[in-house]
């Protein structure tokens, strides 16, 4: 059985060249007003539960320090 040639050496990443392509890419003056009102729903939709989870604690809390 013949031995897998390992002699290629990987691709040469060069970050600087992606992020400069990737932000060409994403302009803010061509994103959708639809895309924008759904991260900012989500968001806001986000902050709303973590809000309600702790606002639970405390009462939570609150109640269990009333009654000790």
């Amino acid at each position: 059985m013949p031995e897998p040639s390992f002699s290629q050496a990987p691709a040469a990443f060069d970050p600087v060249h992606y992020t400069r392509q990737a932000s060409r890419a994403f302009n803010r003056g061509r994103t959708r007003l639809r895309d924008t009102f759904v991260d900012v729903y989500t968001a806001v939709l986000s902050l709303g539960a973590i809000g309600a989870f702790a606002t639970g604690l405390v009462m939570a809390l609150c109640e269990q320090v009333a009654q000790a």
